[in-house]
């Protein structure tokens, strides 16, 4: 847990926050492809974001990028000229790549550094008799720490199904937010619903530890969890949900996995509705005759225990989906068409 812990505070620190003007950015061409470079050091990870952040809009950047040498200078010339002392700010990594731009005046380059506010909510969830920490991650693309901390509490949904809830906080440059997650207690690493139900966002502030406590103290969203499961579990899956899970997958996955969704084809196909001719908007307002529950314990079980088969970016679909059925509830709330119905 320290180890862990420590890894993600010093991969922060190999960042640094840097100031720079229009001035200091340059267009260039290198290896057949048209980059930006920041104080003649950082290339830009997303040169479009610097070019909105300039007020250069997505149609002159296109010509820009096709002559570079001849163009750039001479818009460079113009935004200067418009507002010379303009300051702006980004993260770069230690390998000269600008991750991301961030608000707020930077006079001089500093190190990235949240080690306080990491100790000081960490030892807030080591210190609470009703929070276990669960993990701590940083996202190099965004520049953001991810700490994960479970609520002790259980609770009972019905037929063995336990959940219990955790908040996740995420700690940046400029704030921090706070976000509820739930846990399926189904199994020893839990199934879990990443989609946020609801979240708050402060300011960067050492008094991030009282503000975790306030927010995972809030049990109005903890109470929804069982009207959320029963509406699941008495509702029949769309044909839009079924096919969330069924298009993340791998035609060997859904034959292995999901053996099922062959007849469901071959049933709308027999009433008139091929699939491929039936549009997403559309496939919301059709039903199957999957409960949706079933479905959601599907892709919950294959994030949770088949990702070695069926490949991280297929779990973290299924597990998105999940999330946005447990977070919205079923797409159907009224019989449209219902090729089931006798």
């Amino acid at each position: 847990m320290t180890t862990q812990i420590e890894e993600t505070k010093q991969a922060v620190k190999r960042h640094t926050i840097i100031p720079f003007t229009s001035r200091n950015i340059n267009c260039e061409k290198f290896n057949n492809q048209t980059r930006l470079v920041v104080n003649d050091k950082y290339v830009a990870a997303d040169s479009k974001a610097i070019m909105e952040t300039l007020g250069i809009r997505s149609n002159l950047m296109k010509n820009i990028f096709a002559n570079p040498a001849e163009n750039w200078d001479v818009m460079r010339s113009a935004i200067n000229s418009i507002d010379r002392n303009k300051r702006f700010a980004a993260i770069v990594d230690d390998n000269n790549n600008l991750v991301t731009l961030v608000n707020g005046k930077v006079e001089n380059a500093k190190q990235l550094n949240f080690d306080d506010r990491i100790d000081r909510l960490f030892n807030t969830i080591n210190d609470s008799a009703s929070h276990n920490f669960q993990s701590i991650s940083f996202d190099p693309s965004t520049c953001l720490v991810d700490i994960n901390a479970i609520n002790t509490d259980e609770i009972d949904c019905g037929l063995g199904d336990l959940w219990n809830f955790g908040t996740t906080s995420t700690v940046g440059l400029l704030n921090q937010q706070f976000k509820q997650f739930f846990n399926r207690l189904i199994c020893t690493n839990g199934m879990t619903t990443q989609q946020g139900i609801a979240y708050r966002q402060d300011s960067a502030s050492t008094h991030i530890g009282k503000q975790f406590l306030k927010y995972s103290s809030n049990r109005d969203i903890v109470n929804a969890i069982k009207p959320r499961v029963q509406k699941l579990r008495n509702a029949r899956a769309s044909l839009y949900e079924v096919n969330l899970i069924a298009d993340a997958l791998k035609k060997e996955d859904k034959e292995a996995f999901f053996p099922n969704y062959t007849n469901i084809i071959q049933d709308f196909s027999e009433r008139g509705f091929a699939m491929k001719d039936v549009s997403a908007k559309r496939q919301r307002y059709m039903y199957t005759n999957e409960n949706l529950y079933d479905v959601f314990n599907l892709a919950t079980s294959l994030a949770s225990h088949q990702r070695d088969v069926i490949g991280p970016d297929a779990a973290k679909t299924l597990n998105k989906a999940a999330g946005d059925m447990f977070a919205k509830g079923p797409a159907l709330d009224f019989n449209l068409i219902d090729i089931y119905k006798s």
